[in-house]
């Protein structure tokens, strides 16, 4: 199974493949964007698919997505990651 855990900077995603598990871990300021995508039948399932866009070192992004995850749980990480844009666009504008 799929799963992901959230702290204030960074999110940690559980990422399962046919045969293997990959475990990522991603700080809030390197996350350049987040995408849910829902089809017709994943709606009336209550799941969608995430995809998250990580800046890269070297300009290049990486992108990893989560297939089949609980919809409200990929609202809850939206939530986690508009807020802390939000915030830090207005800690700028204070300075």
């Amino acid at each position: 199974n799929s799963g992901y855990h959230l702290d204030d900077k960074t999110i940690t995603l559980h990422i399962r493949h046919v045969f293997e598990q990959e475990t990522v871990m991603m700080y809030h300021r390197r996350v350049q964007a987040m995408e849910k995508k829902q089809h017709r039948l994943q709606q009336w399932e209550k799941i969608a698919t995430m995809q998250l866009s990580l800046i890269g070192s070297d300009g290049l992004g990486t992108h990893y997505h989560v297939k089949h995850m609980e919809a409200m749980d990929i609202d809850i990480i939206g939530d986690w990651y508009s807020r802390e844009k939000v915030e830090t666009s207005l800690s700028d504008k204070l300075e």
